[in-house]
């Protein structure tokens, strides 16, 4: 458990560092709905198939949901800013951007959770 929590730490410490290193800031990555979305999509995703998995293997299948999810909600996101923004072309390009938010969540929370998970 200690190389968990050890490895947790340099996980969130390490790109945090680098991003502010390199100007950026952490808000750009923020984003509350997209959040919502992903942890919504494959949280429920995996309880509905939860009684068909042992409990050490539901860490893998909220790993791929959580994935899932992320692809779900760049996809619906990309459809919205698409809407919003048909004829301002920066709008488009500050979606796209917005857009990629729900797969980093999906990714980093699904590899974070199967990480984690006990085995």
């Amino acid at each position: 458990m200690n190389n968990k929590i050890i490895g947790l730490l340099i996980l969130l410490l390490v790109p945090t560092a680098a991003i502010i290193l390199s100007g950026g800031s952490l808000m750009a990555l923020a984003s509350l709905p997209s959040f919502i979305f992903v942890v919504g999509f494959g949280g429920g995703l995996t309880f509905m198939k939860k009684n068909k998995f042992k409990f050490h293997k539901l860490g893998s299948t909220l790993k791929k949901d959580l994935t899932l999810g992320g692809w779900m909600g760049a996809i619906i996101s990309f459809i919205l800013y698409m809407n919003i923004s048909t004829i301002e072309s920066f709008n488009l390009i500050v979606g796209f951007g917005m857009s990629a938010l729900p797969l980093i969540y999906g990714y980093t929370l699904g590899n974070v959770i199967y990480a984690l998970w006990p085995s």
